[in-house]
């Protein structure tokens, strides 16, 4: 039997459990708390924590100042490694001196808006950027320690996100040049533009496990390269989130419905206000609005509840909260693909909508689910929506039996193929399976 002090250690990559319950996005606090949640009871191993963006100044912009060269990961690692030991004692004293040198009340108030939109509080948030030397020294030391690593990507890898993603390509690159055997899991991706292909594949193709949530994934790491033997379907790890006790009421649900609208995409607030009031009056329904992201969509919830009547109080709650909700409603309208992870843990009816890559339309896929993704709404499409509409509600029952199903297999599935990849892992030898110079 293995003891806990004696847990093989896995470092985590770009890791936001430190601070999960301050992250503005519900989905990435679930996937983050369903990954650690699988480790501990199935895979007899430890998760280590890695620095949340150590090398954030390598976005797109510096890429594109180094010629859009893939080759640039080179000069960066050596930069990267070059650092001063000097150096980086004297910014390890400005780290912790800097907290001393702001008045409290205007820390707090700093603290409050940085943990909005990060995650984080002001300087953890900015000290990477201004204290490079430190944060790339301890970055080298984790991956000088380490012996295997997990990247937990989410849907990090897309277009949509491309300022970002130089900068996480170069720690997977970094983690294979130490040595590392890597396993990028739990993510999506998409990528269309070519030149971000070109700098993605060779690192993507270095990688010893890849676990996408969905079939689209996987073809396209097919297309850029990746061994087939490489790469597994599995459900996203927010199905293993830990949701606590909820009391499920029975009998039929409450007259309500839900909708999740994204903040983060231009959104038509009146043919949001239409649809709903057209379905409090078809229906009889309450519509409730939930928040999926605290960050971007409390003007959007605010903005909409000066153009109709909802019912739920304005509040961001966290996802167990969300889910207890979603039990009692009749079903969900949602842009945002969690939406339809949270509706299947609470076996409650949705309508999906597009999101902002094909990553929902995989999930309804593996789900086996009947409805396809509606557009994002326009005033002209408000009908289309009240038909989907009616007609989950007129297989409702069904519906909830099947999503209910599938949500329990998705928590089996992953306990299994996580089980067989923390094995693998801890099995492995990386020897010969590091990035060459590019």
């Amino acid at each position: 039997m293995i003891t806990p002090e004696h847990r093989p250690r896995i470092l985590v990559l770009n890791d936001q459990m430190p601070f999960s319950d301050q992250i503005p996005n519900l989905g990435d606090r679930a996937h983050q708390c369903g990954l650690r949640t699988l480790a501990e009871r199935c895979g007899g191993v430890e998760l280590v924590s890695g620095t949340w963006k150590p090398f954030p100044y390598r976005d797109e912009r510096a890429y594109r100042r180094a010629g859009a060269d893939p080759r640039v990961f080179v000069a960066w690692e050596r930069r990267a490694r070059n650092y001063s030991a000097t150096r980086a004692a004297v910014e390890a004293r400005v780290l912790r001196w800097l907290p001393q040198w702001l008045p409290t009340g205007l820390m707090n108030r700093l603290d409050a808006v940085a943990r909005r939109h990060t995650g984080l509080d002001l300087i953890a948030a900015l000290a990477p950027r201004f204290l490079r030397a430190y944060h790339a020294r301890a970055f080298m030391a984790q991956l000088a320690t380490a012996r295997l690593a997990l990247f937990n990507g989410g849907g990090l890898l897309a277009d949509h996100l491309g300022r970002y993603l130089p900068e996480r390509l170069f720690q997977l690159y970094l983690a294979k040049r130490a040595g590392l055997t890597v396993a990028a899991v739990n993510y999506s991706v998409s990528l269309g533009r070519e030149d971000y292909r070109a700098l993605a594949a060779p690192v993507l193709r270095s990688l010893d496990w890849h676990l996408v949530r969905e079939p689209l994934s996987r073809a396209q790491l097919l297309e850029l390269g990746v061994n087939p033997t490489r790469v597994a379907v599995v459900h996203d790890a927010a199905f293993y989130a830990p949701l606590g006790y909820w009391p499920v009421s029975g009998g039929e649900p409450a007259l309500a419905m839900g909708i999740m609208v994204r903040g983060d995409r231009p959104v038509d607030l009146d043919a949001w206000a239409a649809l709903v009031e057209a379905l409090r009056r078809r229906f009889g329904v309450e519509v409730h609005f939930f928040q999926g992201c605290r960050k971007h969509d409390p003007p959007i919830r605010a903005a909409l509840g000066r153009r109709c009547q909802l019912a739920d109080d304005g509040r961001f709650v966290d996802y167990p909260e969300l889910v207890a909700h979603l039990r009692s409603l009749r079903l969900l309208i949602t842009e945002r693909y969690h939406g339809v992870v949270f509706a299947a843990l609470a076996g409650t009816p949705v309508v999906p909508v597009v999101a902002t890559t094909s990553k929902t339309d995989g999930l309804l896929t593996l789900l086996d689910y009947p409805l396809r993704p509606l557009p994002p709404l326009p005033h002209a499409a408000v009908a289309d929506y009240l038909k989907a509409c009616a007609w989950a509600l007129a297989h409702r029952e069904s519906l909830s039996r099947q999503l209910a199903a599938a949500a329990r297999r998705a928590r089996d599935r992953l306990r299994d193929d996580y089980a067989r990849l923390f094995r693998a892992l801890v099995g492995s030898d990386s020897g010969d399976s590091r990035v060459e110079s590019l």
